[in-house]
């Protein structure tokens, strides 16, 4: 029997359980991704509230196996509004963890992340950056990350205006071939924990999108649907 109390969580995902409970996916620092069920918290006079996505929470379970029962739950700081395209990122990043990370497989780096790239894709000059920066880091703690200190192979100093070609069983190699092509200033400003602007930020965004496709075993549905919602409020605005 394992009971665990105050434990600091986002809620990923939830789906309902049944006729009055919910099963919530929970990004947890000590003890990675999480399925609780919540028992009966769909019925009306249920005591939990506010058990959705974005909200920081502090809970407590209790239970054996996959889905330890809900015993407590609180808020745990200010809940995070998200809304337009910062919503859509946040169901990104959620979408993306869920992915990636397998349940009990403790990040510590991957929640303080989570959250600190919550606050900041609320602010729309940032978003793309912050979801650049969340990936790294994301890759970086799951044993994938990226080769961004020197040439694949020797380690000789990359060089800003020098076009690799990133292949990511060996790093960033010079000259023709496969593999990702990227300018040594880019890589250099993510080995630094920065995105640069205009060609810096779409090389990057290219960088670390085959990076991640290479781990997932089937396409994120998220950037599908915002495209095609996108694309849909373009033609309905279009004069």
């Amino acid at each position: 029997m394992t009971r665990v109390s105050g434990q600091p969580v986002f809620i990923l995902h939830r789906y309902e359980y049944g006729e009055t409970s919910l099963v919530l996916e929970c990004l947890t620092p000590e003890f990675g991704r999480v399925g609780v069920l919540a028992k009966g918290v769909r019925r009306a006079n249920a005591g939990y509230r506010n058990l959705d996505p974005f909200a920081p929470l502090l809970i407590g379970w209790s239970g054996r196996g996959e889905l330890p029962v809900l015993t407590h739950v609180e808020p745990y700081g200010i809940p995070l509004a998200l809304s337009g395209r910062a919503l859509w990122c946040g169901f990104y990043v959620n979408e993306l963890v869920m992915a990636l990370l397998h349940r009990h497989d403790a990040h510590p780096g991957i929640f303080h992340a989570y959250a600190r790239v919550l606050k900041l894709i609320t602010d729309k000059g940032r978003q793309d950056a912050e979801l650049r920066l969340f990936e790294l880091v994301l890759l970086r703690e799951l044993g994938y990350g990226l080769i961004l200190d020197g040439e694949a192979g020797n380690r000789v100093a990359l060089e800003p205006d020098t076009l690799y070609r990133y292949a990511f069983d060996s790093g960033p190699c010079k000259g023709t071939g496969e593999g990702v092509p990227v300018h040594g200033r880019t890589l250099i400003a993510l080995g630094c924990g920065q995105i640069g602007d205009g060609e810096a930020r779409r090389e990057a965004r290219r960088l670390l999108k085959a990076a991640i496709d290479r781990q997932l075993r089937a396409p994120l549905r998220t950037p599908k649907l915002f495209r095609q919602i996108s694309q849909h409020a373009t033609l309905v605005l279009k004069p």
